[in-house]
């Protein structure tokens, strides 16, 4: 649906958007220029684009390189395989490592403490918690 959309594969593709683009299948695909270009990519927003498969970019002008990479936000790049990269800042946020995780801003201490904290991640467990360092 839209002006020059285009959808691939068998068609198991939702594709919207002015030249927004799926030629693989299971995608979902909005935007204007958006483009899912392995099968179950997700691409919302203007000019946003996966290029792996299980990829998604939800933002104006976001990339998704990697398989199974999340980038969300604008100027987000999300390069490496298992990789997220969350973008609510100014200027590009991109990806240096496989399975990692970047997100910009993270809130700065504004209690006054003279500590800082720490962000941490344990893989065995896997959530981010904050612990502070003396």
């Amino acid at each position: 649906m839209g002006n020059f959309a285009t959808s691939g594969g068998n068609s198991k593709n939702l594709v919207s958007g002015f030249m927004a683009n799926a030629p693989e299948t299971c995608s979902v695909v909005f935007g204007h220029m958006a483009e899912a270009k392995k099968m179950g990519g997700v691409a919302i927003g203007k000019d946003a684009v996966t290029e792996e498969v299980n990829g998604v970019a939800i933002g104006k002008e976001v990339e998704s390189k990697g398989v199974n990479s999340i980038a969300i936000g604008v100027g987000s790049r999300a390069n490496h395989n298992n990789t997220i990269v969350v973008n609510a800042g100014p200027g590009l946020l991109q990806s240096q490592v496989i399975d990692s995780l970047y997100v910009k801003p993270i809130r700065s201490r504004s209690d006054g403490a003279t500590g800082v904290d720490e962000l941490c991640y344990n893989p065995l467990h896997p959530w981010a918690f904050k612990t502070p360092v003396f």
